[in-house]
């Protein structure tokens, strides 16, 4: 059962199931043979190539070197798609400012309109102010009321614009000019308060109050000309000029009509020694700035509203505010030149031609036609900067759309793309994975059971469900030849096996036959011999051929055969034991005790001693000549029967246990090692195709015990009855003599093939037949024949005679087993073959 230093080692004759569970170098070692050569090392190219990094390329999964290579273009794709969609917005941004400043421009244009007129009533109160004083209402100035309504109407329209002048002076996305613009705007509305205060409060002057108002007035006018900063539209730009110059016409109109009213009143209620030089210069420049406007009007103006402005600046209102002005330009040229040699009363002659009508109609006329186009300019700016809005707006969704559908079909084509690569791969590699774990393994299996005939015809494999005609098409189609040609190599494989295994069984049978004329001639011998020493070597040679029948029996095993003929009758287990124990070559070492009275069915009977006998042959071979290799059997509850043959060994590694036992449970395909050590394989091979386990175990004291579980479907009339005392010896052991002869088994207990067991042997002789070699007698034999039939099979139970009891001096076996170990867990074996 194992190898052991402390005796000269011997190959059993079937090789030994111990030495098939241990690595053969490891087993050549400890029995002291020759190892052979040491392989050479492999070399550094035949070496597995080194493993890629984590995140290495090649470690990564094709779907995801997909993404990978489709997101660089993506990643282009979507960055030159953001700047178009930033662009978009940006001009979307700037028409929505556009249109927020068109909105806005009337309420700057009423805060301007409101400017202007208490410009014109701050300069009609102080011309009417007594002595050069302030204007206040407590001199019964009838116009302080006048200016001050224009005061509050002012405030109200500042009030109203001041979050909108504050808002956009802080953000950030108005540019520059219109943010600084709002900025000195909102700073010069508080000047205004400075400016009241001199007017109402010391002798003001009209030309630095008509400047500080002019100031304030240009500085609003500047916020409506930064409107269209940061527009690169050509319309706005152009509406936001045409606006400029309207509001530079009524600007210019309300000068001339702020120079005439203090003209005219000046006329009844001052001396022309107040008219001042600097009202010549701001007369002129008016008309000045006033033609200059119009011209740019008429550029940029679209041909709608120049042909509203030709059709509402026109008549007799704006004729006799033009003639008024040179009227008015005429006197205060006079007035300033000294031609009137500063004489009241040609003064007075001078300014009558400075009507009421002028004053009070033509010049606030021609102002309000120019307002009522500046209302058609503010409205064509807002519709146009709207109509910008919407289509930026437009755009930038249809863009946005464009951009997002092109993603999703990017998205989608890429997608499509990488499932028909990975969906083929994925099916490629499970189908790979399940050829190698299942199919191929199973189809191996299948062909390695089968006949020839019926490996040829299970040869066929089932392709790869994969029918592209690109690389992977082709990879699969490869690997399935790859599968047909391993199926095929299987496949001729087991044919080779079945041709192998026919030889075997003819050799097998014509060994046999062979033998078994020499058992009979032995016989004959044996039957004629009266010289004990004579008749001790017959037995002995009767025992070697019995042994070689064995191994005759082995090669029928290799090559799956059953025995020809089996027992019909049921056999005790303890004639099974004693006729496995008879055909192993130190039998008289093997030692049985605590048997059950119980009976084996007749069709296991022959396997069940082969099998025996190979366990009993390497516990024999492998252990120290002098010691005894026990047999016990218990009872189990399931009704099975636990065989236990244990020897005195020096056991073996668990690796060695796990290996051997592993074959045990699933005998592997015939091969070269197989031949060498036929042992283990042949007693998996008989406990396989009867159900029953076989396990190795490290016994308590050392060595191996091994653990036949015979299930209670092999056993007949299990009474759970250990054999009778009288049977045993005085220690309780059945000893196994020195070599025996064959005695007479009761005809009521042998099986039954149509002749007499008996006459099928030849004859039986009984003990008294046997050499003085200090046997005991223990009565007739059991077992003295064999099945008859064409083909030869086991011999009789007894072939090499009934087993004595123990010789005189006999030492009483070393180890009891009256406290049994539990058994542990079975592998379930596979079906017999």
């Amino acid at each position: 059962m194992q190898t052991r230093p402390v005796t000269p080692r011997r190959e059993s004759a079937t090789g030994g199931t111990r030495s098939a569970g241990v690595d053969t170098a490891a087993s050549e070692r400890r029995r002291g043979r020759p190892q052979g050569p040491t392989p050479p090392a492999p070399n550094a190219r035949d070496a597995s190539p080194a493993q890629p990094g984590r995140f290495s390329l090649r470690s990564w999964r094709v779907r995801n070197r997909l993404f990978l290579l489709v997101c660089f273009p993506l990643i282009i794709a979507i960055g030159v798609a953001a700047t178009r969609v930033n662009t978009l917005y940006q001009d979307r941004s700037h028409y929505q400012h556009a249109r927020f400043q068109a909105g806005t421009a009337s309420q700057v244009e009423l805060l301007l309109l409101t400017i202007q007129q208490e410009r014109e009533d701050a300069a009609i109160c102080l011309a009417n102010a007594k002595d050069n004083g302030a204007c206040t209402g407590a001199d019964d100035n009838s116009f302080y009321a006048q200016y001050e309504d224009a005061v509050n109407a002012t405030s109200q329209a500042a009030l109203a614009l001041t979050p909108i002048a504050e808002s956009v002076a802080q953000d950030t996305s108005y540019s520059e000019q219109l943010r600084t613009a709002a900025a000195e705007a909102l700073g010069r509305a508080q000047d205004l308060a400075s400016i009241r205060d001199v007017v109402t409060k010391d002798s003001a002057v009209f030309t630095v109050t008509f400047n500080a108002y002019t100031s304030v007035i240009d500085d609003v006018i500047a916020v409506i000309s930064a409107t269209s900063a940061g527009t690169s539209d050509q319309s706005i730009t152009q509406d936001n000029q045409t606006l400029q110059a309207l509001n530079s016409m009524i600007e210019s109109e309300s000068i001339a009509e702020v120079i005439t009213d203090q003209v005219n009143y000046v006329q009844g209620a001052l001396s022309p020694e107040l008219v001042q030089s600097d009202q010549v210069s701001l007369l002129q420049d008016a008309q000045a700035s006033y033609q200059s406007a119009y011209q740019n009007f008429q550029a940029t103006a679209t041909p709608s509203l120049v042909q509203s402005f030709n059709s509402t600046v026109s008549g007799p209102l704006v004729s006799g505010a033009s003639a008024g002005v040179s009227a008015a330009l005429n006197v205060v040229e006079n007035s300033t030149s000294g031609t009137t040699g500063n004489n009241n009363q040609a003064w007075v002659n001078n300014t009558s031609n400075l009507s009421d009508t002028l004053i009070n109609e033509d010049l606030p006329g021609t102002i309000g036609d120019l307002r009522s186009v500046q209302a058609l300019a503010i409205t064509q700016m807002m519709n146009d900067s709207q109509n910008l809005l919407n289509s930026a707006d437009s755009d930038l969704y249809l863009n946005i759309g464009i951009i997002i559908a092109a993603l999703l079909l990017s998205f989608l084509g890429t997608l499509l793309v990488a499932r028909s690569l990975t969906r083929p791969l994925g099916l490629l590699r499970a189908a790979a994975l399940e050829i190698a774990a299942t199919r191929l393994p199973e189809m191996v299996r299948r062909l390695r059971d089968a006949d020839a005939a019926t490996a040829d015809a299970n040869s066929r494999v089932e392709p790869i469900p994969i029918s592209s005609s690109d690389e992977i098409g082709e990879v699969a189609r490869s690997f399935d030849e790859v599968h047909q040609q391993a199926v095929r190599l299987a496949s001729e494989q087991a044919m080779l096996r079945a041709n192998v295994n026919s030889m075997f069984v003819n050799l097998s049978r014509r060994s046999q036959s062979l033998v078994q004329r020499q058992l009979r001639l032995i016989d004959e011998l044996e039957n004629s011999e009266q010289d004990p020493d004579q008749l001790a070597s017959l037995f002995k040679l009767d025992h070697l051929a019995t042994r070689m029948r064995r191994n005759g029996e082995n090669l029928l095993v290799l090559a799956g055969e059953e025995p020809g003929r089996k027992w019909s009758q049921a056999v005790r287990l303890l004639d099974v034991l004693r006729a496995g124990a008879s055909e192993v070559e130190q039998y008289e070492r093997v030692a049985l005790h605590d048997l059950p009275d119980t009976n084996v069915v007749g069709r296991v009977v022959n396997d069940l001693v082969h099998l025996v006998a190979e366990l009993l042959e390497n516990a024999t071979s492998f252990s120290a000549p002098e010691t005894k290799v026990t047999v016990t059997a218990n009872t189990l509850n399931t009704g099975g029967v636990m065989l236990e043959i244990e020897d005195s060994g020096i056991g073996m590694t668990p690796e060695e246990l796990d290996d051997a036992n592993e074959r045990l449970a699933n005998p592997p395909v015939i091969d070269v090692a197989i031949s060498r050590r036929m042992g283990l394989y042949v007693v998996g091979r008989l406990a396989t195709r009867h159900g029953i386990q076989v396990r190795l175990r490290r016994s308590a004291g050392g060595g191996i015990t091994a653990l036949v579980l015979v299930p209670s479907s092999l056993l007949a009339g299990v009474e759970g009855e250990q054999v009778p005392a009288t049977e045993l010896s005085a220690t309780g052991v059945r000893n196994l003599g020195a070599l025996p002869r064959r005695g007479v088994l009761p005809s009521e207990s042998l099986p039954t093939y149509g002749d007499p067991l008996a006459s099928s042997l030849g004859g039986a002789r009984t003990l008294a037949d046997a050499p003085p070699s200090g046997l005991g007698s223990a009565g007739p034999s059991e077992f003295d024949s064999e099945p008859s039939g064409s083909e030869p099979g086991r011999r009789a139970l007894g072939q090499t005679g009934s087993i004595p009891s123990a010789r005189a001096g006999d030492a009483p076996c070393e180890r009891q087993l009256d406290v049994r170990q539990p058994l542990p867990p079975f592998a379930v074996p596979r079906p017999a073959p």
